[in-house]
């Protein structure tokens, strides 16, 4: 299911429990929702600090299980074209700079949590596209396969 959200920090409780309902039904642990949820929250929050500068923005997001049972998250925002993922090869997290309180962690704790995260630009779009797999759909389905039960 697909959402438009203003990228304006009133939108994150919205788009937290968009979050939740589209997630709740695949059966992942407490856990791992808080984690999927933290993943959303550090990367809506950098889109509103940086994407658009001086003026209003949108947020597009779009939840779905694939086939093979996995989560997957797209957000897409109109900003400054940015890829999280060469930043962070150019600027590689250390310790040392953690315990000096530097900013820049978001898509650190994003990859951190998450099975698989891909970046592109797509006619002016950023679209960063987060999965999480959840093991227990995945053993589960496998096991009705094997039985001849309907997945």
């Amino acid at each position: 299911m697909e959402r438009k959200f203003k990228a304006e920090l009133d939108s994150l409780y919205p788009i937290l429990e968009f979050i939740k309902n589209e997630v709740d039904p695949c059966g992942f642990s407490e856990l791992v929702v808080k984690e999927i949820e933290l993943a959303l929250e550090e990367l809506f929050a950098n889109i509103v600090d940086y994407a658009y500068p001086n003026k209003a923005g949108l947020v597009i997001i779009d939840c779905h299980r694939s086939q093979n049972k996995t989560f997957v998250i797209t957000v897409k925002d109109q900003g400054i074209p940015f890829n999280p993922l060469v930043e962070l090869q150019k600027h590689p997290k250390t310790a040392e700079m953690l315990r000096q309180g530097r900013g820049g962690y978001g898509i650190f704790i994003i990859l951190s949590v998450m099975d698989k995260v891909d970046y592109q630009r797509d006619n002016g779009w950023n679209v960063l596209v987060l999965e999480k797999s959840n093991q227990a759909c995945l053993t589960d389905y496998s096991n009705r396969e094997s039985s001849g039960l309907p997945g």
